[in-house]
């Protein structure tokens, strides 16, 4: 997997792929999900952007479940920002279920 670092402003990639690698835990239900994006990543140039959790995100994700389901507005658990300073032909991005 083509897995560039995300301060790279000098990237060649046609496409940006956001993966929840880092941050689902790891089940047979994403397998074929990351397995998907293995294979875009040997297809094309990609640049996959998978965010590292805080060490709260543990107990952030219940609270920000919480907040979502009583208001109309989402919080963050605890997962990194990050800044995209390229422009993309292309994104994707992953996700399993509306939470996500």
């Amino acid at each position: 997997m083509q897995n560039k670092s995300n301060n790279d402003t000098h990237d060649s990639s046609r496409i940006l792929m956001f993966s929840q690698r880092e941050i689902v835990e790891k089940t047979f239900s994403k397998c074929a999900i990351y397995e998907f994006q293995d294979i875009i990543c040997k297809i094309d140039s990609v640049r996959i952007i998978a965010p590292k959790c805080k060490s709260w995100f543990k107990y952030g994700v219940r609270t920000a479940q919480k907040v979502a389901e009583l208001f109309t507005s989402a919080i963050n658990p605890g997962v990194e920002k990050l800044r995209i300073n390229q422009d993309y032909d292309l994104f994707f991005a992953f996700c399993q279920f509306p939470k996500e």
